[in-house]
């Protein structure tokens, strides 16, 4: 039953998400309530409510201390250097039961944390950027408050293929088209490494149909916006969509960048979008495909050619079997022998061209149906913005159940949506765990506290995360704040020797 206080908290959390006291408004990522969601007596469960499932998560679950000491850099520690208002100048916003949207959260320690979540129990978190002051009293400070840090932050959503993928649109996403967001990944974890420098890189998947990138270097963190925005016009190829092609942003002669990127498109264009979509199968699709080849006679002759050559194969199969069939030149993967035919026709034409400009315009359009089709198509608006709100990792999708769990970047093929832990899954196994006779009292007592992740199917994703980005980071952040100790202290020697002189 809804106590006073909770009352009061939505009340308020209204007010401020219609008036914002003046402040400049903020993106919620995912905020527009999509189309194909079933409608909410669809969606009711059997079993526990999900605000009983998202009590329990937070209270036993939600690794609130990882993601605490994240999001401080170092500045929760004793260290000279350490700035003690750092976390109390994060934003966080909560979504509560009614889309009530409450800003402006800020929390001095993870305990303090910890025990809001509990009170409030969010269907969802927003992580925000660090302020001038502490977003609580930004009446206080007016024009004074502003951003000054917010990690770099890019969003992948599949509805963005809609037009490309055959087994659903939507909010749908499974292991067919997962080979969309897994190539993604793959070309813009080289692009943010090999080209801008940076090392902590978080890559989580949304809980639904999308992921979202975190770069948490320090100079990734203090970009200004104009420069966040030339970052994501750098890693940005598709310019839009116009009469069912994509615009391309891209000339006769790539950017090393972009011949990188093709490398890692093509060996993935064959042995797994070609034959787990069955992009060339059937002629609604494969006629959007050919409408790339400039040449109208030799898109007419290869769609009635491939119109008199039967069907392909039923879309929904294994995606692994379908992907080693078509690498060993099975016969499943009409797609990838299509794809043959197609480069095989569009070379042997280039070269009856007399004129070198055509023939290499032709040439080029193969290109552009690899780039078209498989290129990362990235949500810029996410990126250009320090203020933007995204969602929290660990977070659990209100619409699916799922929790949004950190993915190992060379390993995102293996990375399967359908395998995610939801959070009824999880409470069901830390209540095992409490129930089970043979467990040892410690366990019992794991299961029963604030880690009681440990043992579940949520384990291996927050020892990941600690092991893979939170470890290496937290030397990192030492590592600035002894640098920044050590400046401080060279300034003091020098102002004495000015007053000693």
């Amino acid at each position: 039953m809804e106590t006073a206080t909770e009352r009061q908290d939505a009340k308020r959390a209204k007010t401020e998400h219609q008036a914002a006291e003046g402040a400049e408004p903020m993106a919620v990522d995912d905020a527009v309530q999509q189309k194909d969601a079933a409608p909410p007596e669809q969606q009711q469960q059997t079993g526990p409510s999900m605000r009983f499932l998202m009590t329990q998560y937070y209270k036993k679950l939600f690794p609130v201390q990882q993601m605490f000491k994240w999001l401080c850099y170092g500045n929760d520690s004793s260290h000279a250097a350490a700035d003690g208002s750092f976390s109390s100048r994060r934003e966080l916003c909560f979504t509560l039961e009614g889309d009530i949207f409450v800003r402006y959260q800020s929390y001095k320690s993870w305990t303090d944390l910890a025990t809001d979540l509990a009170r409030k129990v969010p269907s969802k978190i927003d992580i925000g950027p660090v302020y001038t002051h502490d977003p609580r009293q930004r009446a206080k400070y007016a024009k004074d408050f502003k951003p000054v840090q917010r990690e770099l932050v890019i969003d992948i959503d599949m509805t963005d293929y809609d037009e490309l993928r055959t087994c659903g649109s939507g909010g749908h996403i499974c292991s067919r088209c997962w080979p969309f967001i897994a190539v993604a990944i793959q070309v813009l974890d080289t692009a943010l490494r090999e080209d801008f420098g940076f090392q902590h890189i978080l890559w989580v998947y949304s809980g639904r149909r999308g992921v979202h990138c975190w770069v948490a270097d320090e100079g990734a963190r203090l970009l200004a916006d104009d420069v966040r925005a030339s970052v994501v016009g750098y890693l940005s190829v598709i310019r839009g969509v116009e009469g069912g092609m994509a615009k391309l942003g891209m000339g006769m002669v790539k950017h090393p960048a972009l011949e990188r990127a093709e490398r890692l498109l093509r060996s993935a264009w064959r042995q797994h979008l070609l034959p787990e979509q069955c992009l060339l199968d059937e002629p609604q699709h494969y006629n959007a495909l050919l409408q790339y080849i400039p040449d109208e006679e030799l898109r007419s002759s290869l769609a009635a050619k491939w119109a008199k050559g039967g069907q392909g194969i039923v879309p929904g199969g294994n995606r692994r079997a379908s992907a080693a069939a078509a690498a060993a030149g099975d016969s499943v993967s009409l797609s990838v022998r299509r794809w043959d035919e197609l480069e095989k026709a569009v070379k042997e034409q280039a070269s009856r061209l007399p004129s070198g400009k055509a023939a290499k315009a032709l040439e080029k359009s193969l290109d552009d149906i690899i780039f078209a089709y498989s290129y990362p198509r990235l949500d810029v608006e996410v990126t250009k913005k320090m203020n933007h709100l995204l969602k929290a990792p660990f977070c659990v999708h209100p619409k699916t159940g799922k929790v949004c769990v950190p993915i190992d970047p060379e390993a995102a093929w293996d990375f399967d949506p359908d395998d995610v832990p939801t959070v009824q899954q999880l409470v069901q196994e830390i209540n095992e765990q409490q129930q089970d006779a043979g467990a040892s009292p410690q366990q019992q007592q794991q299961a029963a506290g604030a880690e009681g992740w440990r043992g579940t199917s949520l384990e291996p994703y927050i020892a990941a995360f600690a092991s893979s980005f939170l470890s290496p980071l937290a030397a990192s952040s030492k590592a600035a704040l002894n640098e920044r100790a050590q400046a401080a202290a060279a300034e003091q020697r020098t102002q004495r020797a000015d007053v000693s002189w």
